[in-house]
Order: structure tokens, then sequence, then C-alpha cells
């Protein structure tokens, strides 16, 4: 299998790892202008680098509860449409040489989300894709409902 690599980061208590192919960037989020009727996943619109952007509350989508807002923001391209996903922190960039299978029963939403898992620096990171996250949001109800 050849390494792919992934962005590190964490949502509420979670850390998750975003394949990194689909990112552009990871920018402080910004004024957030709400959107009337949109699902409870999507926050509102945020303009980056002159674009755009649909923000996803990735917290929302997992089912997580957090006490405070996302400072960070994920720019990513999913055919060919950028997205902001929320990230409360980012550590690194890295290839995993061993990814294990997620066990049955994970937190909140997460087991929808999920793909895999891997071990980094001693703790668990799920191995999400970006494309399932903003799928996710886009439903009426978050996976976690």
């Amino acid at each position: 299998m050849a390494s792919e690599a992934f962005l590190v980061g964490r949502v509420g208590e979670t850390w998750i790892g975003l394949h990194a192919e689909f990112i552009e960037a990871v920018v402080p989020l910004g004024d957030i202008v709400p959107v009337p009727h949109a699902p409870p996943a999507v926050r509102g619109l945020v303009a980056v680098r002159s674009r755009l952007l649909t923000l996803i509350d990735s917290a929302v989508v997992a089912g997580c509860a957090l006490d405070m807002p996302s400072a960070l923001m994920v720019i990513v391209s999913i055919d060919g449409h950028a997205y902001g996903l929320t990230l409360d922190q980012a550590d690194d960039v890295v290839t995993f040489d061993v990814l294990h299978a997620v066990p049955a029963a994970l937190a909140n939403g997460w087991q929808a989300l999920a793909d895999q898992m891997a071990d980094h620096d001693g703790r668990v990171v799920l191995i999400v894709s970006p494309a399932r996250l903003v799928a996710a949001a886009q439903t009426t109800l978050s996976i976690a409902a």
C-alpha cells in the first residue's frame, strides 16, 4: 500500500486525519454569514482569498458537543467545489505506515465518518474523508441525529 498524507487535527476531544489530497489550506476562522434554512451542520458562508465558501461545522456533523466554537477552518476541494471544515486544532501532516479497522462502536457520529484509524504520538486518530463530511452536512439532519 502506498503511503498517503493526512492532516492530523482535533474536533472536540476526537483526533482525526483528513486525506491531504483534498486540502488546500488551514486558516483562522473569520466572519461567518448565516444561511437561512440551511442544514444544521452548515454554519454559513465565509470569504477567504476572494472566494465564498460554505462552512461545514465538523462537530455538528459528528454529533459532538463543543464548549467553544472552532477557531480554524480547513479549506478542502471536493469535486471542483471549495468548502471550509471547522477544526479545533491542527497538529501536523503525516503519513501512517499502518491503518486499522474502525471498531464497531465509536462515540457520536464518527462511526459513519471514519474509514480507518491509526496511532499518532500515542493517540488514536480516526481517518475521515473530507468528501464524506461535506456529504453528511448537506443532509437535513446530522449523522448523529
